[in-house]
């Protein structure tokens, strides 16, 4: 949105506590998110290229703490189903749901986990620093849990490669038919080198000139 001179910063961001803190979840509107979900998992499953990755990362992630496991369209369609049919039913299955929706958003927008990112021209606005204190302040205030205690601010990142990776595992493969799709598609993964790696940049260099070679003589 266009800052004029600060005050669209500080318009956005009281937006941005709205929809974060003050919204309040329905299963009404829980259920009208689980069937949109629901009617995009097809087009996933007849994306080649996509299944693939999905696949690849069943064999290589935890499925008990990888988001990239979490998010397949194979775990999604049946849990999104189960989601739908307690929502629709309507009474404590409904409401289990809703608070399950409600203690998630409490938890990942808890003040202590929260950054803020402004990409701005600062000279010309009109004291930035003080509209985002007064936008973010009230963020303090917002009930998580009366009964809970604080939580405790979790320690900075010091490793960006660290990934529950099961590089226990060799030689795992899968097969997967899909009727919707005519083509074939192959994924391949092998160790390699960490984020901090000094040989990191040399890999993607090779790796884009690879990819430039691509279906050339």
């Amino acid at each position: 949105m266009e800052l004029d001179g600060g005050a669209g910063l500080g318009s956005a961001l009281k937006w941005v506590r709205r929809a974060l803190f003050l919204t309040r979840v329905t299963a009404d509107d829980a259920a009208i998110g689980a069937r949109r979900l629901l009617a995009e998992i097809p087009a996933v499953i007849r994306n080649g290229s996509r299944m693939a990755a999905e696949v690849l990362a069943e064999l290589e992630c935890d499925e008990d703490v990888s988001n990239l496991v979490a998010r397949d369209p194979m775990r999604q369609q049946p849990f999104l189903i189960r989601a739908l049919a307690d929502l629709d039913a309507g009474g404590a299955r409904a409401s289990a749901v809703v608070d399950d929706l409600e203690r998630l958003r409490a938890a990942l927008t808890a003040p202590d986990r929260l950054k803020f990112f402004v990409a701005a021209n600062l000279p010309r606005l009109d004291d930035p620093y003080a509209r985002l204190a007064e936008a973010t302040a009230a963020l303090a205030c917002v009930p998580i849990d009366d009964g809970a205690a604080p939580p405790v601010a979790a320690p900075p990142a010091s490793h960006g490669a660290t990934w529950r990776v099961l590089s226990g595992r060799q030689a795992q493969a899968a097969v997967v038919a899909l009727s919707a799709i005519e083509s074939t598609f192959v994924f391949a993964c092998a160790p390699g080198v960490g984020a901090y790696d000094d040989d990191e940049a040399s890999l993607l260099v090779a790796a884009e000139y690879l990819t430039a070679l691509e279906g050339k003589s």
